[in-house]
């Protein structure tokens, strides 16, 4: 059994001060996150076959965005608390879907991995959509060598190492709150940084 720490768009172009939004839901995002990475690391150091972080970057489509690889290349850069090592996986990706255009499924199923743990940017568009898609692919399912039965794999969402950006009349931290519970036990079982950390040992 595998688990994967899926990092989704953490990019300084997610920084900007008004392309996005004057504020972001979550003001712990950056040091659990921070603090996820490194247990994970750690863990990954310790077992290596049962540990793994992938990194998926957004590169857009829209010659504005402050995450245009052309005209903002300092904005597709990872930021300072998520910058991948040397043996963590980058995907890029131009959708909101991680699974879209990527390798992604390919690369979970061939590294076993039956739980899959999402952080990221931004909680109501890619963090989102990613974690639907997960779930609805079956990409952490399996099948029973000797039943041929499925075997259900799990999808995790770290519900305070993600963030958002207040939409319309509706502020940043409504925003996050409705979808995190918008996909709550259907498409994925909500955690805590604490709760992971603590887990970590027994995975």
């Amino acid at each position: 059994m595998t688990t994967c720490l899926l990092v989704v768009d953490v990019q300084e172009g997610l920084n900007h001060p008004t392309y996005y939004g004057s504020s972001r839901s979550n003001p712990s995002f950056v040091s659990n996150l921070s603090r996820l990475i490194a247990a994970f690391r750690s863990a990954a150091t310790a077992k290596p076959s049962s540990f793994t972080i992938i990194h998926v970057h957004h590169h857009s489509r829209w010659p504005e965005s402050p995450l245009h690889l052309i005209n903002n290349p300092a904005g597709v850069a990872p930021m300072a608390c998520s910058k991948p090592e040397a043996d963590e996986l980058v995907l890029t990706k131009d959708v909101n879907s991680a699974f879209i255009g990527t390798q992604l499924e390919a690369v979970l199923k061939e590294r076993g991995v039956t739980r899959l743990v999402i952080v990221g940017l931004t909680m109501e568009h890619c963090v989102t959509t990613t974690t639907r898609m997960a779930k609805n692919l079956g990409v952490t399912d399996t099948v029973d060598a000797v039943s041929g039965k499925k075997v259900e794999g799990e999808v995790i969402l770290v519900e305070d190492a993600v963030a958002a950006f207040g939409l319309g009349k509706f502020d940043p931290q409504t925003i996050h709150e409705v979808h995190v519970e918008s996909i709550r036990n259907e498409f994925a079982n909500i955690m805590s940084t604490e709760d992971v950390v603590g887990a970590i040992g027994c995975w």
